[in-house]
């Protein structure tokens, strides 16, 4: 890979990690301040749900990344928050990690990542953690993936259909609010196709 495409690869990469992270803390600043009532919403997770398709689980596990985020950045030294942490996984993990042993578990993380060569993932950081803290990680519960229908019948294929696209339509709208061009024919298509089976 060329330099030119590996720095621009990266500059990429980069603008969809501050955005998500972005994205979080503005989620959170709209749940804590009930901004969504001024739209008439009695509920946050109804605002989430109606204007952004964003499930309240999804929506959680993203504001509580940012969270520790924040705290990682107030509570550690500038080395300590330099560590690339910057997905949901990674940060989940630390989240009940206590302010005292927080740069600690970190350190440990980066330490165990050089040995090994590899980045800190939530996996190095789990390891880190039971390291520094003596016990086994808890593992908090993964969302759990289920089918959107039981039924296969054909309105209920149709049914499924429409919300996968429904979903990927507003997959697709995030990214061009994050300045990810190229969006606009693959949003034309899922639109015709969303045209196509209502």
């Amino acid at each position: 890979m060329s330099n030119s495409i590996s720095t621009a690869l990266a500059s990429a990469e980069q603008r969809i990690k501050d955005g998500a992270m972005a994205m979080a803390q503005a989620l959170q600043m709209i749940r804590d301040k009930k901004l969504y009532a001024s739209k008439g919403y009695d509920t946050f997770d109804n605002y989430c749900k109606t204007e952004w398709n964003y499930t309240p689980q999804w929506v959680s596990l993203q504001i509580g990344a940012a969270e520790t985020r924040n705290r990682i950045a107030e509570k550690c030294s500038e080395e300590t928050a330099a560590v690339p942490l910057t997905n949901e996984r990674q940060l989940r993990v630390l989240k009940d990690v206590d302010d005292a042993a927080l740069e600690a578990v970190i350190d440990e993380a980066a330490s165990i990542a050089t040995e090994k060569g590899s980045k800190v993932t939530a996996a190095v950081l789990s390891r880190a953690k039971e390291r520094v803290l003596g016990v086994a990680p808890k593992q908090p519960p993964s969302p759990v993936h289920q089918p959107l229908v039981d039924d296969t019948s054909p309105e209920q294929s149709a049914k499924s259909k429409r919300l996968a696209l429904e979903g990927l339509y507003a997959l697709i709208r995030h990214l061009g609010i994050l300045g990810i061009t190229s969006h606009d024919r693959l949003l034309q298509k899922v639109e015709d196709e969303l045209e196509a089976i209502k």
